[in-house]
């Protein structure tokens, strides 16, 4: 019996949040450090503010978990252009990105799924 609850790609879903995790811990981490240069001597402050520039992507990741955990079609196709970009980085990201994308093909879980099942 599935619950409102359950996570429909679970693999998925905890690879994304990881990502979100570590995005914004990032972000957070060096505008902390921004903000302490910038009430020390003021200097260079502006390098601890770039971390800012990784939260849209801590935000794709958000949505593609979102997505994947409750098998909506948005969450496949953030996940795969994600996946897609994740190809070029050798030879980790090359290693998520076929992950992903064997993810999002035929063992995808859909929302549908869910509505399909017997109660």
């Amino acid at each position: 019996m599935q619950t409102d609850y359950e996570v429909l790609n679970p693999g998925l879903y905890r690879l994304h949040r990881l990502f979100f995790i570590g995005f914004t811990s990032f972000a957070v981490i060096m505008a902390l450090i921004g903000v302490r240069i910038a009430f020390g001597d003021g200097e260079d402050a502006a390098i601890g503010f770039v971390g800012i520039g990784t939260l849209p992507f801590a935000a794709l990741h958000w949505y593609a978990a979102k997505g994947a955990k409750n098998g909506a079609q948005s969450g496949k196709i953030i996940s795969r252009v994600i996946g897609t970009f994740w190809l070029f980085g050798i030879p980790i990201g090359t290693i998520l990105g076929i992950y992903v994308w064997y993810k999002t093909t035929d063992s995808w879980k859909s929302s549908e799924s869910r509505n399909d099942a017997p109660a």
